[in-house]
């Protein structure tokens, strides 16, 4: 296995599942890791300021899935 080979093996996918905190309402923003990204929000979910919300992220698109209860 070459360097490069084990380091992308440790390292985790950019397109995943994440947990975010709502932090803008109007524009959509969700706190992820410390860092507000604008996001789109399924017509199912209304944001609310402080709520914890599943994203998904594929490429440069964030989309909040919901509120995680």
């Amino acid at each position: 296995m070459t360097l490069p080979e084990a380091i992308a093996n440790l390292m985790p996918p950019d397109n995943r599942l994440r947990i975010g905190v709502i932090s803008s309402v109007s524009p959509p923003k969700a706190n992820i890791q410390g860092a507000d990204v604008p996001a789109g929000v399924l017509s199912s979910y209304t944001p609310v300021l402080g709520d914890v919300v599943a994203v998904l992220r594929q490429d440069q698109t964030w989309l909040i899935l919901g509120r995680v209860t």
